[in-house]
């Protein structure tokens, strides 16, 4: 008997293996949705995949920026903060940055990066030239608190 049930299973599994298979369905046709994502002209504006949450409550405004003359880096910004000697060459200690005379270099200031030329290195201060400014500048230590 179980030989009979055996025999029948295998039959079955052939008949259904004989079969055509069903025919494939194309890529294009699988595509029945596109997701389309618009920003409301108007408020409220929300996020489409968590539309509860507040992430997103204000729309963004251009802002202009102008394009008149760049900030110029006053002397104010640029800060002797050392000198010292060694090996009878004395180097300065400007922005965090190290200068000997006649060595020139970017330092950082609060309105951006500034080209500088180191003169001269003087015992308490230092004569610089500031990009596009034709008059050297001396800058002092500050005194100490």
């Amino acid at each position: 008997m179980l030989l009979v049930a055996g025999a029948l299973v295998a039959s079955a599994q052939q008949e259904n293996s004989s079969s055509p298979p069903e025919p494939k369905q194309n890529a294009t046709e699988l595509l029945e949705h596109q997701s389309v994502f618009e920003e409301p002209l108007r408020p409220p504006y929300t996020d489409p995949f968590f539309p509860q949450s507040k992430r997103m409550p204000y729309r963004a405004v251009p802002t202009v920026v102008s394009t008149s003359q760049p900030q110029v880096a006053t002397i104010d910004h640029i800060i002797l903060k050392g000198v010292s000697v060694g090996g009878g060459k004395r180097t300065a200690l400007i922005n965090r940055k190290n200068f000997a005379a006649g060595e020139s270099g970017t330092v950082q200031t609060p309105r951006g990066p500034v080209n500088i030329e180191v003169l001269e290195v003087r015992d308490r201060s230092v004569l610089i030239k500031v990009e596009n400014d034709p008059d050297p500048k001396e800058i002092h230590l500050s005194p100490e608190p």
